[in-house]
């Protein structure tokens, strides 16, 4: 395996005689290679960021747990159960076996996680020391991990993330990683910080080397708008899928993240909006959106059940109708 860490990525891949136009397109597409879907696939490397305090460990371990047991994760599917293997940079925290338990059995207990994650603590360790890249390969291959959490960034080597020179040695350790381990998928976390002289946070002072911010396939950003606000926002980044925002919760006894389910919880609400001002199914959904931080999928799904109760009903034709309350008829 050491050998492999000194090779260039022209030694390490074949050269080809290079493919056409038509060629490319006449190839099959590939099978699903979803972890998560739609945001986390085999091969990939991206980020989850936020701001101190907000909560980022409680997330990455639901989403280890939910990886693990093949369970949805903020309504993302997990298509099968798969082994994660997270490793901490930080000093454990007694709590923390605490928060994990309560998370468990928040998710239907032990006997739901199919493939049991490994944790791993980390002290000192340094991604650019031959020795300390080793033990991590070799922990890869020992647990046949499938994602790999590196939490936080910050602690993975002992270099300045404002100099952008300390960017390619960071890369290059990632790509190494990646050429050993094709289907591995790695998620490094990492804390926004408050730029010089502006309030605003800045995903490009969180990572400083912007070639290595660049270099990631996605990044999700969990937001806190106010700290007595309890409601969390997702963002996500990505050139290749599309994602809405959207807002999530955190229930306080079990720890776990979770988006409000709209089943019958705002009927009443919804009706008294629609009664009011007959709008169109995308403005019902950005209405839902922005009052209750339904996704567009949620309130898709509202919409289309209280059309089938009978709850409302849809005038005109395509994008153009309007919804009201459903008229009732005297018999």
């Amino acid at each position: 395996m050491g050998a492999q860490l000194d090779q260039t990525p022209s030694q390490v891949h074949k050269r080809g005689e290079g493919k056409s136009l038509s060629q490319i397109l006449s190839e099959p597409e590939p099978e699903e290679r979803y972890l998560l879907k739609p945001i986390l696939e085999r091969g990939d490397k991206g980020f989850v960021v936020s701001s101190y305090k907000t909560g980022k460990t409680l997330f990455l371990t639901q989403l280890t747990l939910c990886l693990s047991s093949g369970i949805p994760f903020l309504d993302f599917e997990v298509p099968s159960p798969v082994k994660v293997l997270y490793v901490r940079f930080e000093l454990k925290d007694f709590r923390f076996r605490k928060r994990l338990d309560l998370m468990v059995n928040g998710l239907g207990g032990l006997d739901k996680v199919k493939i049991e994650p490994i944790f791993e603590l980390a002290r000192g360790f340094n991604i650019t020391n031959e020795k300390d890249f080793e033990w991590l390969l070799n922990l890869i291959q020992k647990h046949m991990a499938e994602v790999l959490l590196l939490d936080p960034l910050y602690k993975i080597a002992p270099l300045d993330l404002k100099d952008t020179a300390n960017a390619m040695p960071l890369i290059r350790r990632y790509d190494s990683i990646i050429e050993a381990y094709p289907d591995l998928s790695i998620i490094t976390a990492h804390h926004m910080r408050k730029q010089a002289g502006n309030e605003k946070e800045s995903w490009d002072s969180t990572y400083g080397p912007m070639f290595f911010f660049a270099d990631m396939d996605f990044e999700i950003k969990i937001k806190l708008e106010h700290r007595k606000n309890p409601d969390f926002i997702f963002e996500h980044i990505s050139n290749d899928v599309s994602i809405d925002s959207f807002t999530f919760k955190r229930d306080p006894k079990t720890l776990l993240y979770y988006v409000s389910n709209p089943k019958d919880d705002h009927v009443k609400e919804i009706i008294c909006y629609v009664e009011q001002n007959k709008p169109t199914k995308g403005t019902l959904k950005r209405w839902m959106a922005a009052t209750f931080g339904y996704t567009r999928r949620q309130g898709t799904d509202v919409i289309d059940r209280m059309i089938k109760s009978g709850h409302l009903d849809y005038e005109g034709r395509g994008t153009r109708g309007k919804l009201i309350i459903k008229p009732v008829r005297l018999v």
